[in-house]
């Protein structure tokens, strides 16, 4: 993301203005850290004394609804990642994330609608479609499937060797709903 921002000559975002800013930023690493240790327990502690003393900061929102995803707290994971603005480095990577938990809340049409919504909001980018494919396919409606993977082969263009997994998954929808000359 810190790339991505150079490449936009975007600033680089500062890490602390005020002191909490700092002692927020410092427990947020602690907590990373604990995470990697897989302390998922302790690190939340620490990451919700850095949303205390800095309120609605994404990166500190991010680790929050990381480590309720990862504890199975999908519902709570949902709610945080909800929490990270649209302006936001880590909003696509969010609602990506939020989708996911959704479809394994089995709120499907929900995880289908935000899927969709950042599909049309963003038309250079496939990744999307294919996880809506993958949603549809998992909830075993191969024609929605289908049409999801084809909407993202349409937005690649040109299929390299890379796009395989989308191919393969498109070949299984396909079989699976009998198109078989297609599949």
């Amino acid at each position: 993301m810190a790339r991505q921002r150079l490449v936009e000559n975007k600033p680089a975002r500062p890490l602390a203005v005020k002191a909490p800013d700092g002692m927020a930023e410092l427990l947020l690493n602690v907590a990373g850290a604990l995470q990697q240790d897989n302390a998922s327990g302790p690190a939340l502690v620490y990451a919700r004394l850095a949303d205390y003393l800095r309120p609605d900061d994404p990166d500190t929102i991010y680790v929050i609804a990381g480590l309720l995803e990862g504890d199975d707290q999908n519902e709570a994971a949902v709610a945080a990642y909800r929490r990270i603005p649209l302006d936001s480095d880590l909003s696509w990577s969010a609602r990506r994330a939020a989708a996911a938990n959704l479809a394994q809340l089995k709120r499907v049409p929900e995880a289908a609608a935000i899927l969709e919504e950042m599909a049309k909001e963003r038309a250079d980018r496939w990744d999307t479609l294919m996880l809506l494919g993958n949603l549809w396919r998992s909830e075993k409606d191969f024609p929605k499937a289908v049409a999801a993977y084809d909407r993202a082969v349409t937005r690649i263009g040109k299929l390299e060797e890379r796009h395989w997994n989308l191919l393969y998954a498109r070949g299984i929808a396909l079989e699976r709903s009998k198109q078989w000359p297609r599949a």
